[in-house]
């Protein structure tokens, strides 16, 4: 549901709310988006994000969850998210090779229900100050991961 952007009174962007817009595709200059709170881009038709996606900061939650994503940008892993980082419901069976140089710092992330038979040799390096949750995917098995400090679901 569009309800529109919120800023503070500074003209700092504070909340993006981009779902449910059967948005297909974003545009490259999306990488300069910065929100101090929450990006919510769930419930969309987006099949992949544009190569600059690493370059956004969001200070709370980002929401990608119920898209089409079948991969994610090389660019993914320098992404800054504050809290939860949702990337369950889509379609994605790889993830980049560079995906464990993504920090959590508070909060989940989230990868049920995709596609995903293997991880990167780099996501025993993720860094997840909450819960990682992997079930409803096509895994065998998960690496250890020192560096998530809640729940790991997968099965």
């Amino acid at each position: 549901v569009w309800s529109g952007s919120e800023f503070s009174e500074d003209g700092t962007l504070t909340s993006w709310q981009l779902a449910d817009c059967e948005l297909e595709r974003l545009p490259e200059s999306f990488g300069s988006v910065q929100v101090s709170g929450d990006l919510n881009l769930e419930g969309n038709l987006l099949g992949r994000l544009p190569d600059s996606f690493g370059s956004v900061r969001v200070g709370g939650d980002l929401k990608l969850s119920f898209n089409q994503l079948t991969t994610l940008p090389e660019s993914f892993s320098t992404i800054q998210v504050g809290a939860n980082l949702k990337l369950s419901y889509n379609l994605l069976s790889t993830l980049p090779d560079s995906f464990g140089e993504i920090t959590v710092p508070s909060g989940r992330l989230s990868l049920s229900y995709n596609r995903l038979s293997t991880l990167p040799r780099s996501f025993s390096d993720l860094h997840v100050f909450g819960s990682l949750s992997l079930f409803a995917n096509e895994l065998k098995k998960v690496p250890e991961l020192p560096h998530v400090k809640g729940a790991v679901k997968w099965c």
